[in-house]
């Protein structure tokens, strides 16, 4: 008999001979992703984010290219001013059209942003480009996008974040997904628990260890993390799942979704 210490992951994609995969309806499926609190949290902040990325970070200079101190360096002069119509804390932001004159002698054009307007038509600033494409600049004074660097950084947190989320939730419902086509039933039997570190509303967190036999007629144990241990200690057996392929992917019935947990409870 061997100790299950690892999180039960129902595997794909591997050689089955002792389970056949069920069909799964679309809507218990979609019930699946949709019982997620990560899915609904994650896909709500990606969709509400997705609008301000598309609005703010092409204007903002996340992507621009870098120039740095040993770029050359050279005079040229605002040909150009007007007003964006964008305002950053108040203050309208302002496009300058500049040109510049570098050693291969062609007269070059590039444009920067500046939050108040800074410089008037025909005044001289300082441009960087680079020594291999000098058709690339940069003013000294003025930024390459409407919006500073931070705007682009700060709408990014949210769909960010919505994507951290949205993972992980979709793991758990690819792993559910997967319980429920081929995952049998067997009856665990209570053994003991230990005391994690872990605590949850100030009260201990165990780990629970059942043993059950699989269709291999062999004995194997799986082991359930919860600090509302008491309902799993009052019943002789307790319902699981487990892989018939691999009998140490094995979950208590009550650590899944409702829907699965509804499911097998069903059918059994």
């Amino acid at each position: 008999m061997r100790d299950i210490k690892r999180r039960p992951k129902f595997k794909r994609n591997i050689s089955r001979r002792y389970s056949a995969e069920r069909n799964i309806s679309i809507g218990l499926q979609l019930k699946i992703w949709l019982s997620d609190v990560m899915v609904i949290i994650g896909g709500a902040f990606i969709l509400m984010g997705l609008p301000f990325v598309l609005v703010f970070v092409p204007f903002a200079s996340l992507f621009s290219p870098g120039f740095s101190n040993t770029d050359p360096v050279i005079e040229g002069k605002i040909i150009a001013v007007h007003s964006t119509g964008a305002s950053v804390n108040e203050e309208y932001v302002y496009e300058y059209t500049y040109t510049y004159n570098p050693p291969d002698g062609a007269n070059y054009k590039g444009a920067g942003y500046s939050t108040g307007q800074m410089f008037e038509i025909d005044e001289l600033i300082k441009i960087n480009y680079k020594r291999n494409q000098q058709e690339i600049s940069k003013a000294k004074e003025l930024r390459l996008s409407s919006f500073p660097m931070g705007v682009g950084f700060i709408v990014l947190i949210f769909p960010l974040v919505g994507a951290i989320l949205f993972y992980f939730g979709a793991k758990k419902a690819i792993n559910a997904i997967q319980i429920l086509k081929i995952g049998e039933v067997a009856y665990g039997k209570f053994l003991h628990k230990e005391a994690t570190n872990t605590t949850v509303n100030k009260q201990r967190v165990y780990k629970l260890f059942f043993e059950f036999t699989a269709k291999d007629n062999k004995t194997y144990q799986t082991v359930s993390k919860t600090h509302k241990y008491h309902r799993l200690e009052d019943e002789e057996q307790e319902m699981l799942v487990y892989d018939p392929d691999d009998p140490e992917n094995a979950v208590l019935i009550d650590a899944l979704p409702r829907a699965v947990r509804k499911y097998f409870e069903n059918e059994s």
